[in-house]
């Protein structure tokens, strides 16, 4: 089967997507490619009780990928049935308040950004700046400080690897060191390489509202550095996200009250587009599902073919449970955290893009009631049928540990805490009974 590809997307696949020989020269066409990693995600079906035949399931996926009705995240293009193997999209790393744990976690960034992978960090356990260090009897410097250094290391994988790296670092908004983090890009070719989000908690918002102050807490001692005015710290970030878009913001309190694995740490930061919370050392695989082809007739006549999107919902969340299974995982703390919390990726379900404006005004409400339904037929079969279906039947290769099996090289998921694995366990199958009615999962209100 010919890929419909245009002209430009062919070569952008031959510049850093398609298998190359020493010299740099394409040894596979954008169709071997696709079969390449169809057939490579599809081999995790076999490492779970009652298996499917791995054919069958590799050619539906790649039938979905040449067809351009469904993609996943560019990793996977680049990397799946290749030595490298890790076609997992962002990660989110852990970053400690000592010097050897911040280069530690650098070395894991390096490695990720290597393989085509974006990581998001906070860095709101940092010290701030002037603060004690025991160690030397000196003073600590500032975490921008650190990001910096991490922008630089960014910069110089750049240089060699597949793509540009994409950083994510969020600072609380009740760090001391809040002020110099909005104001850290301010300056063209600060932090090039790097989005930034102030993580803005309850009492935040709530002294935000009142008009009043909300204190700034030392990261080391817990105790109270200073008071801030809420209005005019939102202030400076709303002018600097005016001025260069950045800012942005995260509620992370809110965030966390919607955690769906609280047994097994408290969200942090998120992947660098923003999209997907994420534990520390968890990552997020994504696939995006093509509306334009899902849609019969022309515009402003044409209608949702609903039985093929539910079809690309269904394959889509197999496919991505199925490319966590593979993954081999840069910073090996990532394996047991992801075999934990896999049902959190699938039950996101995958996103939609390449809507044709047409068909879908956005700026109407009935732009607004199109989308809404778009979306409940997506969680109905992706996130309901789909998803409870695949945490049923997985859960106890999960129970036992034996998730990694179709990985070339496996690092026991079995170190995972077995109360969380239980917990998690548990969640999973009674997520799969709640989806299994089909009903569509509604975000909360105000999120």
């Amino acid at each position: 089967m010919k890929c419909p590809l245009p002209n430009n997307g062919r070569l952008l696949l031959e510049k850093r997507y398609l298998k190359k020989d020493a010299s740099g020269r394409p040894v596979e066409a954008p169709e071997d490619m696709f079969v390449r990693v169809a057939r490579n995600i599809a081999s995790a079906e076999g490492c779970y009780p009652g298996a499917r035949p791995t054919e069958p399931v590799a050619e539906e996926f790649a039938r979905a990928m040449l067809s351009l009705d469904f993609l996943p995240n560019s990793p996977a293009l680049m990397n799946a049935g290749r030595q490298l193997l890790q076609p997992a999209a962002c990660f989110v790393l852990d970053v400690e308040d000592s010097i050897e744990a911040i280069f530690e976690t650098l070395k894991d960034a390096a490695g990720i950004h290597q393989s085509g992978g974006g990581t998001g960090f906070s860095f709101s356990r940092v010290r701030p700046r002037g603060d004690y260090v025991s160690t030397s009897g000196g003073q600590a410097t500032d975490p921008l400080s650190f990001m910096r250094i991490f922008d630089q290391a960014t910069e110089a994988i750049n240089q060699g690897g597949f793509r540009r790296g994409a950083n994510m670092v969020v600072l609380r908004a009740d760090h001391p060191d809040i002020l110099e983090f909005i104001a850290g890009k301010e300056q063209e070719g600060e932090l090039a390489n790097f989005n930034i989000s102030v993580a803005l908690t309850n009492a935040f918002m709530e002294a935000l509202e009142e008009g009043g102050v909300y204190p700034l807490i030392n990261p080391r001692t817990g105790g109270t550095a200073r008071e801030l005015s809420a209005s005019h710290v939102f202030g400076m970030i709303v002018q600097n996200a005016w001025a260069n878009g950045e800012p942005g913001v995260v509620l992370i309190d809110r965030i966390n009250e919607h955690n769906p694995t609280p047994a097994v740490g408290a969200i942090s930061a998120t992947n660098p587009c923003g999209e997907a919370p994420l534990l520390p050392f968890e990552s997020c695989v994504l696939g995006s599902i093509n509306l334009a082809h899902v849609l019969t007739g022309s515009p402003p006549e044409c209608s949702v073919d609903w039985d093929k999107l539910g079809r690309l919902g269904r394959m889509g969340v197999r496919f991505l449970d199925d490319m966590i299974t593979v993954t081999r995982f840069p910073p090996p703390q990532i394996e047991p955290i992801f075999a934990v919390v896999f049902e959190r990726h699938v039950l996101d379900g995958p996103p939609l893009k390449e809507v044709q404006p047409d068909f879908l005004p956005l700026c109407a409400q009935e732009g607004l009631d199109v989308g809404e339904n778009l979306m409940a037929q997506v969680l109905k079969h992706g996130n309901g049928q789909a998803s409870g279906g695949v945490a049923a039947a997985r859960a106890p290769a999960v129970r036992h540990g034996s998730r990694g099996a179709a990985r070339t090289a496996p690092r026991g998921a079995g170190r995972v805490p077995e109360a969380h694995r239980q917990h998690r366990v548990e969640d999973s199958e009674l997520a799969g009974r709640q989806y299994a009615g089909g009903r569509a999962r509604r975000l909360p209100e105000g999120l």
